[in-house]
């Protein structure tokens, strides 16, 4: 009889985790290896609970129907697995207010588990949320702007405020950077420490001098006029400096 130690049991409970979610695509198995109380750190949401995860991987399902993952290697740090995979699929579904462009995409990451009493606690994944976008949409935020990582709000403001042909304040394209990554009125802020009805008067005086009406119609202008990149940016700029 083969004997695992608690080391081994995690790496091998972190791998079914990952290939029943992303290979077979199923979620029946989550609630057996979360809790209500585990943490989701996922590129486009940040929840609680296995029910929260469920919620999120219907998103990545509609989008990419066709997406495999392959494990590139697994190990273990200070009690928590972390495993490098690339995964890679065909966009068939509405992403992040993207439609479905039939796009093939290729990308790499990295998942992260801690594990308490062989239940997962926290799950953690990393991804590059941009390259994502630039497959989808057909251009390269870098190759536009000269490959020139930008690490301030100023300097993605003053590139926003030249592409677009109507002129936005500073909080009102903060509030609309961070609603590109798909998280709630209150979410956003909170992260920018005012009141949610004045994210809403922000939004909303955003959408009229855009002349649209809601977040569905601001993700199709700005694809349409390939701003999108510089918006999520900005957004995740915030999201971390926060």
């Amino acid at each position: 009889m083969i004997i695992f130690t608690h080391r081994q049991t995690c790496i091998r409970k972190a791998q079914a985790l990952m290939e029943l979610t992303w290979n077979d695509k199923t979620s029946d198995h989550i609630k057996d290896m979360m809790t209500q109380n585990t943490t989701i750190e996922s590129p486009i949401k940040l929840s609680v609970g296995y029910e929260s995860f469920c919620d999120t991987l219907k998103l990545w399902y509609r989008a990419f129907p066709t997406l495999s993952y392959t494990e590139n290697s697994v190990a273990t740090h200070n009690g928590e697995v972390i495993i490098e995979w690339t995964a890679k699929g065909r966009q068939l579904g509405e992403f992040l207010d993207i439609s479905a462009t039939g796009r093939p995409i290729i990308y790499s990451g990295i998942t992260n588990f801690v594990f308490m009493q062989d239940k997962v606690i926290r799950y953690s994944s990393k991804v590059h949320i941009q390259s994502i976008i630039s497959q989808l949409i057909g251009t390269s935020f870098d190759a536009r702007f000269g490959q020139q990582e930008s690490n301030s709000t100023e300097k993605l403001f003053d590139v926003i405020q030249q592409l677009l042909s109507t002129k936005l304040t500073r909080r009102q394209v903060e509030c609309l950077s961070l609603s590109t990554l798909n998280i709630s009125v209150k979410e956003i802020a909170s992260l920018l420490t005012i009141e949610s009805s004045s994210v809403q008067t922000h939004l909303k005086r955003a959408f009229d001098l855009l002349q649209i009406s809601n977040k569905k119609m601001f993700m199709a202008y700005i694809t349409a006029n390939n701003t999108i990149e510089v918006f999520i940016r900005m957004g995740l700029f915030l999201r971390k400096k926060n």
